[in-house]
């Protein structure tokens, strides 16, 4: 049992094992002391808010000594990006919410906001009027409900996978699929958004350090990248390493150069040996080798120490020149060997034949050249009168094609006439000389809708049509609902000529009856007149009175 006793302000709990479920209560007497020093209080918030209450039991007996209250009050769960505070409405739970916030932790954005984890706060969706369906956005992206034929946060670009300006024609991407980011390219170039592990101008290929497997480009285990670095490594080396090297003249050599050095110096010995040359022809000859010789001592030397994959496209266009004079040489050898045996084998009479066959050749040759003096004369003249005459036109000619050029560059205008035609939005100059870009919407453009403005006779007469179509499909169901109606109508007649059938046989029993009724009256009526003339006593004609 524990005794609560209040004397002089003083409360003494006798059990040190009492447990108070509210932490952080507080007592408002101060002259209030807790012998036990190990009371344990559970919940914080509790108060005692009566500091002058009194104790008017002294003996007050608590008969449960492990009473433990275990209902706490709430606690607020504002949200801390979206609150003033952390204080709540007592009852409701509602947190003081922030501008463009709400909710009861201020957790969401208002009507036309959104991000509300935003330390700015919410912002505004911003979506265009025109090309949304309206002004609210998704509360975690912004994303605005976007029209068709639009897209982008706000709607005022293509949609996903297409590029280009939504009001004159979006284009589709040239991308592939399976390797692009969401949205597939740039919305404005039209470039290829390559997801991460993907390249190409078309991200259609997987990049170094990935496997070759697209579209799912893993990355390539740990041994490949060891390899790469060792062999970047030793690219380094070898760069450093040819840096070091004196070049070549035309820089170096592939590896086939050397056997084709070695056939062209073997050739141009065989044809010195074979042919006494001129001295000209000997001394070219003997450079040539003495190149070649330089050449391949060259090569020897740095073959080696140089990269497979070097090319030395200098040096190929001087072994084809070589290859050239090599060719000339032996031309020159071939035709003189074939005169020499010609004129070893031949006699004196044939020799002194040959020269007069060519003196003749010469003397006609040279009457020919006499002869044709005059006309080259002629065609001198011919010549001067000609360049006289474009001197005179030339001039003219000069100024007409300026002025025709001016013409081109100006005029005609075709963007007037193209928005009168197709409502084209242009607004630079369209002219034989120069149109860039597109001079009309592109067929995927939208149309003008109801309550815009339509410009243009293409537009009109789609619109037109459209309207048309519109009207035609409202005529249908009003013929449909006309033709029900008719049904209807056809239906009521139908019962109502039923009725009227009904009231007229009706009717014509009723005439029955009545005629019926009239014959029994005037059977009465004539019953009682003879049953008067009968009656001639005056209390009969008192009673037949008194039955009238």
């Amino acid at each position: 049992m524990i005794t609560y006793n209040c004397i002089h302000h003083t409360v003494v709990f006798v059990y040190p094992h009492l447990t108070l479920v509210y932490p952080h209560l507080t007592l408002v007497y101060p002259h209030l002391t807790l012998v036990y020093p190990h009371l344990t209080l559970v919940y914080p918030h509790l108060t005692l808010i009566y500091p002058h209450l009194t104790l008017v039991y002294p003996h007050l007996t608590l008969v449960y000594p492990h009473l433990t209250l275990v209902y706490p009050s709430p606690e607020c769960l504002c949200s801390a990006e979206g609150s003033l505070s952390n204080v709540c409405d007592p009852v409701s739970g509602q947190c003081p919410c922030r501008p463009h916030l709400q909710g009861l932790t201020c957790e969401l954005c208002s009507h036309g906001y959104w991000n509300p984890s935003s330390p700015r706060g919410c912002e505004p969706c911003r979506c265009d009027p025109t090309n949304s369906h309206g002004d609210t956005c998704d509360q975690s992206t912004g994303q605005c409900q976007c029209r068709s034929g639009f897209g982008g946060r706000t709607c005022t670009e293509c949609p996903d996978n297409t590029y280009g300006d939504p009001l004159i024609g979006c284009r589709s991407c040239q991308c592939a699929v399976g390797g692009t980011e969401p949205g597939g390219c740039d919305k404005r170039t039209g470039a290829c958004r390559c997801r991460l592990g993907v390249t190409g101008a078309r991200c259609d290929a997987c990049t170094r350090g990935h496997c070759d497997s697209f579209p799912d480009c893993e990355v390539c285990p740990s041994c490949f990248f060891s390899l790469d670095s060792n062999i970047q490594n030793l690219t380094l080396g070898l760069e450093r390493l040819s840096s070091r090297i004196p070049s070549l003249p035309g820089g170096s050599l592939p590896t086939s150069l050397g056997p084709r050095i070695r056939t062209l110096e073997a050739t141009l010995t065989q044809i010195r040996d074979s042919l006494p040359l001129p001295p000209s022809s000997a001394r070219q000859v003997n450079d040539a080798l003495s190149q070649l010789r330089r050449l391949r001592d060259q090569l020897d030397q740095v073959d080696g120490d140089l990269s497979p994959q070097s090319r030395a496209p200098e040096l190929g266009t001087q072994l084809d020149e070589l290859q050239a004079l090599l060719d000339g040489l032996g031309l020159v050898y071939n035709t003189k060997r074939d005169a020499l045996r010609n004129s070893v084998n031949s006699n004196n009479a044939g020799a002194f034949s040959s020269i007069k066959d060519a003196y003749d050749d010469s003397t006609d040759s040279a009457k020919s050249v006499d002869a044709s003096g005059k006309t080259v004369e002629q065609s001198k003249a011919v010549r001067k009168d000609a360049l006289d005459l474009q001197n005179q036109v030339q001039p003219a000619n000069t100024r007409e094609l300026e002025k025709l050029n001016h013409q081109l560059n100006t005029k005609p205008d075709l963007t007037p006439t193209a928005k009168q035609v197709c409502g084209s939005v242009r607004f630079a100059p369209c002219t034989p000389a120069q149109c860039d870009g597109e001079l009309c919407p592109a067929e995927g453009a939208p149309p003008c809708g109801r309550g815009e403005r339509c410009e243009g006779a293409l537009p009109l007469g789609t619109r037109a049509v459209s309207d048309t179509e519109e009207v035609k499909d409202r005529l249908k169901q009003l013929n449909g609902k006309i033709t029900q109606a008719a049904a209807q109508i056809q239906e009521t007649q139908d019962t109502a000529n039923k009725v009227r059938q009904s009231t007229d046989d009706l009717a014509n029993q009723m005439r029955l009856a009545r005629d019926d009724l009239y014959a029994d009256l005037q059977e009465t009526r004539d019953f009682v007149k003879e049953l008067k003339d009968f009656l001639s006593g005056e209390t009969l004609t008192v009673m037949f009175q008194y039955l009238q």
